[in-house]
């Protein structure tokens, strides 16, 4: 999603929408969704075409303004996937994630 202009992801949103293919959209796969810098009015276009929607990240880049942000659009659901809660195994490499400490 990261490079999707914004007028494609509208235009996708809309038949999607108007041909009632789904009523759920998950904005997760392959990739973090919070590198789409364009991501809250996404979300928030969507929802004005009352679809359910689905956020999944790994939270590196939560903050109080993305919160915010998702707060206003009506975001319909935050999924955080944790590959370890064990700061040990995190700090080893095995996860990419940025900070064990500020999830």
């Amino acid at each position: 999603m990261h490079g999707l202009l914004f007028s494609l992801f509208k235009e996708i949103i809309d038949e999607v929408s108007s041909e009632g293919l789904a009523g759920r959209i998950a904005l997760h796969v392959l990739g973090e969704p919070f590198l789409y810098t364009r991501l809250a009015d996404a979300v928030d276009y969507a929802k004005r075409k009352d679809l359910h929607i689905v956020l999944t990240t790994n939270g590196s880049l939560l903050n109080d303004g993305i919160v915010d942000d998702l707060i206003n659009s009506k975001l319909d659901e935050l999924d955080i996937s944790i590959q370890t809660v064990d700061e040990k195994q995190h700090t080893s490499g095995a996860c990419k994630v940025k900070s064990f400490t500020n999830l």
